[in-house]
């Protein structure tokens, strides 16, 4: 009787904890994701996402190994209403995914947490990328000198 009336009692708490938690990343919580290779991109994409990834929720969700939530969207692009996706990461969007004839065709980073393969960040100082060209570089006489 007692286990009756805790589990009437914790029930409704139960319930409303799911509907509460839909925001909650839990493939995140998986031992196998706890040391997986960190999203970074390439010249191929970032991560596993390619251009030959589909341009469908859960073969984006499946190629960022549940890093992230994904949100999707409808907007206009030269006259034409296309999809597109933006990954998550808490509260921010850290990219937007963009496609074309059912593939990702571009993929904008938002993210200064995700670094290309060589190690650059968004943010990267000019100077730390190229010390021989900061403060030799002048602007050259041309066409565009001209009003």
């Amino acid at each position: 009787m007692k286990s009756l009336r805790l589990m009437l009692c914790a029930m409704p708490l139960m319930l409303t904890g799911c509907s509460t938690m839909s925001s909650v990343n839990w493939s995140a919580a998986n031992p196998w994701n706890w040391f997986g290779s960190s999203t970074k991109v390439s010249e191929q994409g970032v991560g596993e996402l390619t251009a030959s990834t589909p341009l469908q929720e859960q073969a984006i969700a499946d190629a960022l190994d549940g890093d992230y939530r994904l949100r999707s969207g409808m907007k206009t692009a030269n006259g034409n209403v296309v999809r597109f996706f933006e990954v998550m990461k808490d509260d921010n969007v850290a990219m937007v995914i963009n496609g074309e004839q059912g593939t990702i065709s571009r993929i904008d980073v938002l993210d200064s947490d995700i670094p290309a393969d060589t190690g650059v960040k968004i943010g990267t100082p000019f100077s730390d990328l190229y010390s021989k060209a900061f403060g030799n570089c002048q602007k050259a006489d041309g066409d565009d000198n001209r009003a």
